[in-house]
């Protein structure tokens, strides 16, 4: 099974969460829109203008105009133009006056005398934002599964809109697995490791808007791992082990899952690094067990478990976005699987990294982006590239 057949069997064995919750424009980056956001005021409301200037009626012959009044933003009295030989003094936002349809800049007139003279009028409708050109009453602004963005705070804001309902995400217990694992702020002897998987994933999870609950390191001990995943099961909705997902004897994990009333989806990926990802779904319950080796650990976060979760937050992007790239040298493939290869993207070129294996972490913070090789590649072919 490829990385690609295996998030589908979980797709088409789970259903997206629907239940909801009302966020407001302070918390709600990252969150997945549950209804279509409907235009309530046009953007802008009235014409205005672009620019301070003098706003003037364009099919008038005259270069030298009078000024009869000045017109501020924010002002809502209603200001007429009737005759071609007049215009108003106008500040940027403010209402255009009835019978204007051009804006003169102030420093293409001359002043003197409550007068002005220019010497070429501008185009038609020069310097006027017209009512609704931005926005319409009536338009469908955001599309239900958008993650909202900065951006979208800004129109939800401009149209009077605090409040939005979006889908509420699982919520994510973190565990990691092994005797041999000290954490960051313990100490540790050359016989330890210290465990680095498990802050990869969570700040992976949380980067894209999961709550992710770390819940420490399960040791290889069948009945603590059981205890562990069984208690974690009656808050959380998805579980994630790193480690424990090989075929030792001391690899618990699977039996775990299974004995919880999990079905097991796939055992395996065939994909290099990143085989022994395994995921069991029980209802409406996800447990995934990622591999030891921390570089497959994190990259089979991203790549595989993060898309589920996306999915199942009724995320409509919940695939990585690929973009186009010149391969920079040839690259030949060893066996029948997917291998996935990291390197950097500039430029439009794809460079891969030479020699790695699923133990180091060393290159991560060096590498911007994964290429997934199913067959030869030859340099300057073009490629799709995932961006880390």
């Amino acid at each position: 099974m490829n990385l690609k057949d295996a998030i589908l069997s979980c797709i088409d064995s789970i259903k997206p969460i629907k239940e909801i919750k009302k966020v407001d424009l302070f918390s709600c980056i990252n969150e997945i829109l549950a209804k279509d956001i409907v235009a309530l005021k046009n953007n802008p409301s009235f014409d205005n203008s672009a620019l301070d200037g003098y706003c003037v009626k364009n099919s008038t012959s005259k270069k030298t105009l009078k000024v009869i009044g000045e017109i501020f933003a924010g002002d809502k009295k209603d200001y007429k133009l009737i005759s071609k030989d007049e215009c108003y003094k106008i500040a940027t936002g403010a209402k255009i006056a009835t019978g204007a349809d051009t804006i003169i800049k102030f420093e293409d007139v001359e002043f003197k005398d409550n007068m002005i003279s220019f010497e070429k009028m501008p185009k038609i409708f020069e310097g006027v934002r017209k009512k609704a050109e931005d926005i319409k009453v009536g338009d469908i602004l955001l599309k239900a599964g958008k993650k909202l963005t900065p951006a979208d705070t800004m129109i939800l804001a401009s149209q009077g809109i605090f409040e939005v309902e979006v889908y509420k995400r699982p919520k994510v217990a973190l565990f990691s697995n092994g005797n041999e694992l000290k954490e960051p702020w313990q100490s540790s002897d050359d016989d330890e490791i210290y465990n680095s998987n498990a802050f990869g994933i969570y700040s992976i999870l949380k980067q894209n808007g999961f709550g992710v609950h770390y819940k420490g390191i399960l040791k290889d001990d069948y009945k603590s791992l059981k205890c562990g995943i069984k208690e974690a099961l009656n808050d959380f909705k998805v579980i994630i082990t790193s480690a424990g997902a090989g075929h030792s004897e001391a690899d618990f994990m699977s039996k775990v899952a299974k004995e919880l009333g999990f079905k097991e989806i796939y055992s395996f990926i065939n994909i290099k690094p990143g085989k022994p990802t395994k995921c069991f779904i029980n209802e409406d319950k996800i447990f995934f067990i990622l591999p030891g080796n921390p570089l497959a650990s994190f990259l089979m976060c991203y790549l595989n478990v993060l898309v589920i979760l996306k999915y199942i937050s009724s995320d409509k992007n919940f695939y990585h976005n690929k973009i186009r790239a010149k391969l920079d040298k040839d690259l030949k493939i060893k066996k029948t699987r997917q291998e996935m290869v990291i390197g950097n993207f500039k430029n439009g070129v794809f460079y891969p990294f030479k020699n790695f294996s699923s133990s180091v972490v060393g290159i991560l913070s060096s590498v911007n982006a994964i290429f997934l090789l199913t067959k030869d590649c030859s340099k300057d072919e073009e490629i799709e590239i995932v961006l880390l």
